[in-house]
């Protein structure tokens, strides 16, 4: 009865009038109270594959409601202040609260906060000419080392053998490609070009020699050549001395031009 007496007000609200606007009271007031309790869906796939979404489990065919997915949308009430979560990667089961994450400080939020920039460390390079002058005495050193091979495959050969032919035109070829070292140009002006010069002459003095005894057949070059290797080799230890000093030297001159440099520009900003 009760039942029959709604259905029969209802259809006189909807053939008044006012019935368009009644429903549409009726309508505001469904969508209200859904946003206040959230809502329920059901989610289930068909024969064909088909992902079907329903606000009603009766709405899903019979066959379907064992595998069919219950999900809950909570409601999305305004005033609510957001909250961030102690765990954002596992919030709790029931919480319907609205989660925001908050996003990178970014330059206006960090305001006038000073930034600190330390200064780059300031470097002089080196002298150029002592990368140079290492270049020839690595060059030097190969010939003396050379000079050396050519004695002991003349002492297990003979003179006449093509490999001691070989290395004896080899170490003719090193000194031919062998820079000059007055050609340098140092900052502070030093004599190791001179005594440089004076071992290159050396070797170049003592391939002549071999050349000589291989015109000869002279068996000089086996009771000779080393007392001239090793006078090369004790040549060859000094300018390595000396150039070792020019580096260390160096080094002091570019520290010691740094520390004034400083000096000066404390000076200055102290004014």
């Amino acid at each position: 009865m009760l039942i029959t007496r709604c259905q029969l007000k209802f259809n006189n609200i909807m053939n008044s009038r006012g019935g368009s606007f009644a429903l549409l009271c009726l309508f505001l007031m469904l969508v209200a109270s859904l946003q206040a309790a959230g809502l329920t869906l059901y989610s289930y796939q068909d024969d064909q594959g088909q992902t079907i979404v329903v606000d009603s489990l009766e709405r899903v065919p019979e066959q379907y409601r064992d595998s069919a997915r219950q999900n809950f949308i909570p409601s999305f009430r305004t005033g609510r202040t957001p909250v961030r979560p102690s765990s954002p990667e596992t919030p709790a089961a029931n919480d319907n609260r609205v989660i925001v994450i908050a996003a990178p400080e970014t330059s206006a939020e960090r305001g006038n906060r000073p930034v600190v920039v330390e200064p780059i460390e300031e470097i002089l390079p080196p002298d150029p000419a002592l990368a140079s002058a290492a270049a020839i005495l690595s060059k030097i050193k190969k010939v003396v080392d050379n000079n050396e091979l050519l004695y002991g495959l003349t002492l297990r050969f003979t003179i006449r053998h093509p490999a001691v032919q070989h290395q004896h035109l080899t170490n003719l070829i090193e000194l031919r490609n062998l820079p000059d070292p007055k050609q340098l140009v140092w900052i502070e002006p030093n004599d190791w070009a001179v005594e440089t010069s004076l071992l290159i002459e050396r070797l170049r003095s003592i391939q002549f020699t071999v050349s000589s005894w291989f015109e000869t057949g002279s068996g000089a070059l086996l009771t000779t050549l080393p007392t001239l290797v090793e006078a090369a080799k004790r040549h060859t230890a000094l300018i390595e001395r000396r150039l070792k000093e020019l580096e260390a030297a160096d080094l002091a001159r570019r520290e010691k031009e740094l520390a004034d440099r400083k000096k000066k520009r404390r000076l200055k900003n102290n004014k």
